[in-house]
This record gives C-alpha cells, sequence and structure tokens, in this order.
C-alpha cells in the first residue's frame, strides 16, 4: 500500500486543504508534498508519532455513521465503525502499514523472502489488520483474475465475531476472482447453517465467485490464502484471544498450497453453465433429480412457481432446460409435503423490480400492469385444494438466496442482481434448514386467506 495514494485519498475523503493537514503534523506545506509525491518518507524515529498525528486528524475530519461507505477506492474489504475511536484505531493500522512498506521498499527488501516473525493479537488488531492486508492485495490485483482459498474459523465465538464485521463493498475489483471455500462435515455441527450462514454465502456470491470443497476430515488449520501471494493464519491463545500471523515467504506459500491441493477435497459448488453441461452429459441425472423429494423451500428470491410452462419456453433456453425446471417447480408446487417459506421482502421486491427467478433458466420479466395478477394466481392455487399450512411467511432481510431441503441434501441457490449469474451449492446435510427453523430471530407467520387477501388489496391500491 503506497503511504501516499493513502494519503491523498484520505485527505479527498476528509475534503480538508492539504495546507491544514501540514499545520496539523507540525510540518511545511512543501515538507507533506514531498511525502504526498513519494520523494520524501518520515523516518524512522518519527513513525510513531507520525501514525497518531495523521489518524487523529482525519478520524476526526471523516467520522460520521456509515461513513465506511467513503473507503470504497482504498479500502474494498472493511467494517462499519462504531466510534471516532474505532476510525482512528483502524487508520493507525493502515498507516503504519503503508508507513512499513515503504520502509521495505527504500531498503530494497524484498518481503516475499523475508524470514521474519510477524502476527497481530487480539480481536480488534486482527480486525483491523484483516480488513488492511487483504484491501491492499485486492488492489494491486487490481481486477485481474485471483484465486483465494480459505477455511475459516467460524466455530471460535471470537473469529465468528470478526468475520461478521467484516464487509465488501469492491465488487468490480473482486469481479474475476475465485474464493474456495474449504469445510469438513462438522463445520454444522455447532448450529452454523441458519441466518448468517446464508448471509455470508450471499455476501460473498455478490462480490467473488465462490466454490465450496468439502474435505474427509478437518484440515486443522484456520487460513485465507491468496494464491502466490500472502497466506493468513488464524489461531487462538490458551485465553481465546485470535491471532493473525501473515506469512509472505514464496516457498513457503508454495508448499501450503500444494498440500492442500492434496486434501482429497470434493468441489459441491457449480455454476449455471456447469449444471447444464452436466445434465446434457448425464441424461439419467435429470430424472433422479426430480425424484428426489422435498422437503422446504426457503424462498428469499422471488422463484417463479405460478409461471405457467409457456412463459419458461419465452426465455430462450433450450427444451431439456425448459422441461428441467418446469418439472422441478412443479413437483414442489403439487407436493402435499413441501413447506414453502416466502419472504416477505421477496415478493415486495417482485413488486418493484417485476422479475421472477427460474433456476437454469433465468429471470422471467412482467410489465407493472401484469406484476399484481401474476401473484394472484397464488389465490387460485389455493382454492384448487391447496393447505394453507404449507405456506409460511417470514421476515427476512436476505436477498438473491433460496434454500431447497430435502433429507440429507441442502441445495442453496443464488443469483446476482443482475439475474445473470446463478450458482448452486449442493451441501451433503439436512442442518442448514434445520437450524434455521429453530432460529428465533428469523419471525415466522403462519399464512391464511384473509393475510393474502389483504395483501393483495394493498398491491391493489398502490397500482390502481
Amino acid at each position: 500500500m503506497k503511504l501516499e495514494l493513502l494519503l491523498e485519498e484520505l485527505i479527498n475523503i476528509a475534503q480538508k486543504p492539504k495546507t491544514d493537514f501540514a499545520l496539523s503534523l507540525n510540518m511545511t506545506p512543501s515538507g507533506l508534498s514531498k511525502i504526498l509525491t513519494g520523494k520524501r518518507v518520515p523516518v524512522l524515529k518519527e513513525r510513531k508519532a507520525f501514525t497518531k498525528q495523521t489518524a487523529d486528524y482525519f478520524a476526526e475530519a471523516i467520522y460520521s455513521p456509515k461513513c465506511y461507505l467513503k473507503f470504497e477506492k482504498v479500502f474494498p474489504i472493511i467494517y462499519d465503525f462504531e466510534s471516532q475511536n474505532d476510525l482512528q484505531q483502524f487508520l493507525v493500522c493502515a498507516i503504519e502499514y503503508a508507513l512499513d512498506d515503504a520502509y521495505v521498499e527504500g531498503n530494497h527488501l524484498r518481503i516475499e523472502y523475508a524470514d521474519r516473525a510477524m502476527y497481530y493479537l487480539g480481536r480488534k488488531p486482527v480486525l483491523n489488520q484483516l480488513c488492511v492486508l487483504l484491501s491492499d492485495y485486492t488492489l494491486k490485483g487490481n481486477g485481474a483474475l485471483s484465486e483465494w482459498f480459505g477455511c475459516l474459523p467460524f466455530r471460535d465465538p471470537s473469529y465468528a465475531k470478526i468475520f461478521q464485521k467484516v464487509i465488501l463493498q469492491g465488487r468490480k475489483l473482486m469481479a474475476d476472482a475465485v474464493f474456495n471455500f474449504y469445510f469438513d462435515e462438522t463445520l454444522f455441527d455447532s448450529g452454523i447453517g441458519g441466518t448468517h450462514f446464508l448471509t455470508l454465502i450471499a455476501t460473498l456470491q455478490e462480490h467473488i465467485a465462490l466454490n465450496f470443497w468439502q474435505t474427509p476430515k478437518d484440515i486443522g488449520q484456520s487460513f485465507i490464502l491468496l494464491k502466490g501471494q500472502m497466506l493468513l493464519l488464524f489461531s487462538t491463545q490458551i485465553d481465546g484471544t485470535p491471532i493473525l500471523t501473515p506469512i509472505f515467504n514464496k516457498t513457503y506459500l508454495a508448499i501450503f498450497y500444494n498440500l492442500l491441493v492434496k486434501k482429497e477435497a470434493k468441489k459441491i459448488s457449480y455454476s449455471k453453465k456447469e449444471i447444464i453441461e452436466f445434465l446434457e452429459n448425464n441424461p439419467d441425472g435429470i430424472s433422479a433429480f426430480l425424484n428426489r423429494e422435498i422437503d422446504s423451500v426457503y424462498n428469499f428470491i422471488s422463484i417463479g412457481y405460478l409461471l405457467q410452462k409457456n412463459e419458461l419456453a419465452a426465455a430462450q433456453c433450450n427444451d431439456m432446460i425448459v422441461d428441467l425446471a418446469w418439472g422441478l417447480l412443479q413437483n414442489i408446487l403439487v407436493s402435499n409435503n413441501t413447506v414453502f417459506y416466502v419472504s416477505y421482502a421477496a415478493m415486495e421486491r417482485f413488486v418493484t423490480l417485476g422479475k421472477a427467478i427460474v433456476p437454469l433458466v433465468g429471470a422471467i420479466p412482467f410489465a407493472p400492469k401484469e406484476r399484481v395478477p401474476y401473484l394472484s394466481r397464488f389465490g387460485s392455487y389455493l382454492q384448487e385444494g391447496a393447505s394453507h399450512d404449507k405456506v409460511k411467511i417470514i421476515n427476512s432481510d436476505l436477498n438473491n438466496i433460496a434454500l431447497f431441503c430435502c433429507p440429507n441434501l441442502n441445495i442453496v441457490y443464488t443469483v446476482d442482481d443482475s439475474f445473470q449469474k446463478e450458482w448452486f451449492h449442493f451441501f451433503n446435510t439436512d442442518k442448514i434448514g434445520a437450524t434455521l427453523r429453530e432460529e428465533k430471530k428469523l419471525e415466522t407467520m403462519d399464512f391464511s386467506a384473509d393475510i393474502w387477501e389483504a395483501y393483495q388489496n394493498t398491491l391493489n391500491s398502490k397500482f390502481s
């Protein structure tokens, strides 16, 4: 991370004159100008004072609720600062990192070959340094294809809180990156798999291609590896204090990667293209898929169960895919055993955007005047004998994701905001859905004819 670029961006965000910043450092404008042009770096003995004064100045000038949004260009991976002190500590971490980078470059050192030990101890230092390091290497990639690998320590309470805070906001910078997420079957034994897990998938999928890999047993080490660039190791002290250890040694990175790919991990994630290619080459897989019993579906997106087959055919997919998608939707719709969990927010987004999503087919658009009539088909469906008991309304902010629960199989389906990129994750467990059902904060309301009639009346008043 270049010090001069970091300072220039902080000045732009703060919207303060450079002269004012120079005076806060007891420095002449010309002295500051040399730093901003990369001609001079504060000497090592000034490192602590320069860092603190700079962080204090910009924290005071920039802090406001949700101010993390202003840092997208320089910190695509960040978190929401709860106080000015939070921002100050984060800036101290970032400025120290940029200064150390400048000292390494100024002394013609190569950090990737260094054997020096580095670590960060404590929840806040780990969170700050994690965001700074990942942001820096994301920016260095400049949108180029990069491979990430990770086995994240979600079962550790300290790290669970750390990763829940992390926010991705550099979508364009990670558009071509791939994150390979390693886990073993014990991941879901401690109750992981509910809203937090689905939120993680949906959030990552918005920014980066996500592949899950299931290993036969626990890898034994939590980590994030940026192939050929950096390895972050996550561990804890005896008292549970988290420790982050970054490693840059190229030889060690190569050894670690080679050991990782020999773990006999099984890929369980597939893009739309991969699924279609598999089905075209394995026609028997279609009937096997359609014959699976589906216990419940969680719809945090408007899946087009009410579509007619001719409306699917208009999507210009091949007949095999249309038949498969239609068969899947009909099997779920007519089954007396499948419970529907429908997000109220998903219905509202359909009314706003007019997109009914069909896995493997894509988004079927509806003009504004056609959206309420489409939803009214559900009333006709219920009148034809479907039980109200099989429909539950849920209150959730989750978006662009659905969960299909089968015996010993949970399928997570995601689609991006453009409705172009679809992804399927086949988890050989039923614990994701089970955790959702037990989750108290996921408010569930029984469906009734009165509720549906009141909702339709509200829609009719909006569009009349």
